[in-house]
């Protein structure tokens, strides 16, 4: 599982949480496995629409704490394994993208404020 999110992006997570919760389709019909009776069941339908799994908010954001914690492995070289795979190291490498995005927006405000400086000279 761990070598399929490499061509996962933050999207299609997103739309793979949302089809386990409503997949559509039907399946079998549960309520007959535990028929009191054989004329119980007979009048209970087949099948019955397939209702997904319950797929809560916090588990679809530890999914994309997972995926993006497997590209941040990917960018810096190292091989991610499953014990890395733990609550806390996604949200530190979430932290440290984070802190990265900040620096990044700094460098660039300052390179404006320079390049602009440098323009009204």
């Amino acid at each position: 599982m761990l070598d399929d999110l490499d061509s996962i992006d933050m999207e299609e997570m997103k739309t793979t949480c949302r089809n386990c919760r409503q997949p559509g389709g039907t399946m079998d019909n549960p309520a007959l496995a535990v028929a009191a009776d054989a004329d119980a069941a007979a009048r209970m339908p087949l099948f019955v629409a397939n209702r997904g799994v319950i797929l809560g908010c916090p588990h679809e954001k530890r999914l994309n704490l997972l995926l993006h914690c497997k590209k941040h492995f990917l960018k810096i070289q190292r091989p991610f394994t499953v014990p890395q795979a733990t609550i806390a190291n996604p949200q530190l490498t979430w932290t440290l993208h984070r802190k990265e995005e900040e620096n990044e927006d700094q460098e660039v405000n300052s390179l404006i404020k320079f390049e602009k400086e440098d323009q009204s000279r």
